[in-house]
């Protein structure tokens, strides 16, 4: 059983591509991908019948403006594909999370109308689409290291990892879709049932009428208009097509499903703070770590934490303990350059698991002095953190992947603290527009 066809545009070129929608209950969460893929180097969904390139693994637009590129295997071409295979797992590693996060999205719970599980398959399924997207890269990306060495045997470990966790996050979110799905299935199975005995005879006897009435309705248009001619601008190609949904006008074509967006848990106001020690700045500061003061940095009327010294320095933020799945972003200005040291973000669950994501030298050290960066740091338990940094104002530098680390159960109140650990003596570290989002 299939649902009513649907049309969506390929991101590029705008093509219109035709594809069955999810009957009630129903999977089939692959079908996407039979008309569309997801370019890793743009993000853009893409027709492949249009504008992929099925050996470039990228859309026609970055093979040509070389934003993505064929595997290099010659000799001189390996020093390049061991980033690149990083690169690839890294948003792979992405791509996994965000499914993870989907899986455990509340809203996946209990009974859900019609319109609102249709939406959850179309999200599940474009994130599905991005995953897969995304490991077909990985592989390839792989297969072109052909040294054995150490460093690849880890690379591909790690991609057998991801592999495991993107099946498993996948069949939860199938799970889960069929059990809300479950529902509707049945009620439109029983909204089917042939009508006999008396009730047939009523409903006849309602079509019988609603057909005169509608045949002398449909003769009376037809009459009057034979009679006053056609009227400008009412003829309409034969065979055209209205609207994305057969049956329906283009403005009632069915919508893209809406993203989820991440609910906000704290959001720091450091322009509030008082200039001074943080301790006793803010009641949105639960505990103070070391030597940290407020600062009026990048002006006389804005206000920045201050991290001075080798630490370890930071602050424990006042709110509930954290679930699954964080999103943690925060600004970053190193007034010398990041030789040494880690910036770590650790996370107390309700049950009292602490996670503890760091942000390490191999990546502070690749923020230039005297700049602002904004970090994001996002993780679930159990899994690999995935760090995004972007130079403010522009666009993004680079992703990595990590594996996390895990403290001893906690009875701390705090829910996320953050702290910066082994700097370089003279170093200061200036913190801004902190956000955390679930």
């Amino acid at each position: 059983m299939t649902g009513r066809l649907v049309s969506r545009f390929c991101d590029l070129c705008g093509r219109r591509l035709d594809l069955h929608g999810p009957a009630p209950g129903e999977l089939g969460l692959d079908r996407i991908g039979t008309v569309f893929r997801s370019c890793v180097s743009c993000g853009r969904y893409v027709g492949t019948a249009c504008c992929w390139d099925r050996e470039a693994l990228a859309c026609v637009d970055c093979l040509s403006t070389r934003k993505a590129r064929l595997p290099d295997k010659s000799k001189a071409g390996q020093r390049r594909e061991g980033p690149a295979a990083r690169r690839a797992l890294a948003q792979l590693s992405s791509a996994v999370l965000a499914l993870q996060r989907f899986g455990s999205d509340r809203r996946l719970s209990g009974q859900l109308a019609l319109p609102d599980w249709e939406d959850a398959w179309w999200k599940a399924g474009w994130l599905i689409l991005k995953t897969e997207s995304a490991g077909d890269v990985a592989v390839q990306r792989l297969q072109a290291l052909s040294a054995a060495t150490k460093t690849n045997a880890t690379l591909v470990a790690e991609l057998a990892a991801l592999i495991d966790a993107y099946a498993k996050a996948r069949s939860l979110v199938e799970a889960r879709l069929a059990a809300a799905g479950q529902p509707l299935r049945q009620e439109a199975r029983h909204g089917l049932q042939p009508l006999r005995g008396p009730r047939l005879a009523v409903v006849t006897g309602l079509f019988i009428a609603a057909l005169t009435v509608t045949t002398v309705v449909a003769g009376a248009s037809i009459l009057g208009t034979s009679l006053r001619g056609t009227p400008a601008g009412g003829s309409a190609e034969p065979g055209q097509r209205a609207g994305g949904v057969l049956g329906t006008s283009q403005a009632q074509e069915t919508p893209a499903p809406s993203a989820h967006v991440p609910a906000l848990v704290a959001m720091l106001d450091f322009d509030l703070l008082r200039i001074g020690p943080l301790e006793g700045a803010s009641s949105d500061i639960a505990a103070v770590i070391g030597h940290a003061d407020v600062a009026s940095f990048p002006s006389p009327f804005d206000r920045s934490i201050r991290f001075s010294g080798t630490g370890p320095n930071g602050f424990c933020l006042a709110k509930d303990h954290l679930g699954a799945g964080v999103s943690v972003t925060v600004d970053l200005y190193a007034v010398q350059p990041i030789s040494t040291g880690s910036l770590e973000l650790v996370a107390t669950a309700p049950d009292g698991f602490v996670t503890v994501a760091s942000i390490p030298e191999r990546v502070l050290r690749r923020l230039s002095a005297e700049r602002w960066y904004r970090v994001s740091v996002d993780w679930m338990p159990g899994t690999r953190e995935v760090i995004g940094a972007s130079e403010r104002g522009l666009g993004t530098l680079f992703v990595d992947s990590l594996d996390l680390a895990a403290g001893i159960s906690s009875t701390d109140p705090h829910s996320l603290c953050l702290r910066a650990a082994g700097m370089p003596r003279q170093s200061q570290l200036l913190l801004d527009n902190l956000r955390v989002e679930q």
